[in-house]
């Protein structure tokens, strides 16, 4: 029996902890985890990782709360990242049109103030990007995947889903995942229209079930189903590991054994990341 974490912010961790976690994915069968970037930056150093240890796959990109204009210089960089051959997709990518939340994102609520944000975290914008700002970057970042023939890691947040099928409907032919999926049955006939798998994590699944959970997982191919932890240091001290649980719980709503959904869901991101 086999796993795998399909979105985790390997570059949050300390390089000790990433060597540690590294290990406890070894021990439990976690047999790869697709890292993602959300900045150049932080793509930089997911490239490296993935360099160092063969368990990580790298995906790079730039969260849509990070989007701006891009000069050539870092259209440059971004490219010679994607030709990378530890490159497996382009990802963390998307729209968000809801509030940026995190590390000097406006006025810090109460509770964000006293959160320890790792120092390796980078900060959020203190305005969100115009949903026009965003747009521009994600076409980009969508023909940067079509020149490379990389899936992508989709995240698409606060109600901009009919925006996000409107940009992919105008490019048959791209492929990927629809990260840390909150929908309902409606959204996801519409990734499943397109070919893309759906990704399932901790929040949907065991902290913030969503509130069609069991039918969606019922419905939901088994084929077309992928798991994450959304790891980073604040929340998943053991990183890729946590996906575990993950698969438990959809086996047990779906009545069928971990093993089954633990090698479907791997062999399922396999097949996207071209491995």
């Amino acid at each position: 029996m086999v796993y795998a974490d399909s979105h985790a912010h390997m570059i949050d961790y300390e390089p000790d902890q990433v060597k540690a976690i590294i290990g406890l994915m070894r021990k439990k069968e976690v047999e790869l985890v697709l890292a993602v970037g959300v900045n150049l930056e932080s793509s930089e150093g997911t490239v490296k990782l993935a360099e160092t240890y063969s368990e990580i796959k790298a995906a790079i990109g730039f969260h849509p709360w990070f989007a701006g204009k891009l000069n050539e210089s870092t259209m440059q960089r971004f490219e010679k990242l994607a030709s990378s051959k530890y490159v497996r997709a382009i990802g963390e990518v998307g729209l968000d049109y809801a509030p940026p939340s995190g590390p000097g994102a406006g006025p810090p609520s109460p509770d964000m103030r006293k959160m320890d944000f790792p120092k390796n975290m980078p900060p959020m914008p203190k305005t969100p990007p115009t949903h026009e700002v965003q747009k521009e970057l994600f076409n980009y970042e969508v023909s940067i995947a079509q020149k490379y023939g990389l899936p992508l890691n989709i995240h698409c947040m606060g109600g901009a889903h009919q925006d996000m099928m409107q940009i992919l409907k105008a490019n048959p032919g791209v492929t990927g995942m629809a990260h840390s999926f909150e929908g309902d049955l409606k959204m996801l006939r519409d990734w499943l229209d397109l070919g893309f798998y759906i990704v399932l994590g901790e929040k949907q699944v065991i902290k913030e079930p969503l509130a069609d959970l069991e039918k969606i997982i019922r419905t939901m191919p088994l084929d077309k189903m992928i798991v994450e932890t959304d790891a980073n240091p604040m929340h998943s001290p053991n990183g890729p590991v946590d996906v575990i649980p993950v698969v438990e719980r959809i086996a047990a709503i779906r009545g069928a054994t971990v093993q089954e959904v633990g090698n479907a869901t791997t062999a399922n991101l396999k097949r996207v990341l071209k491995l």
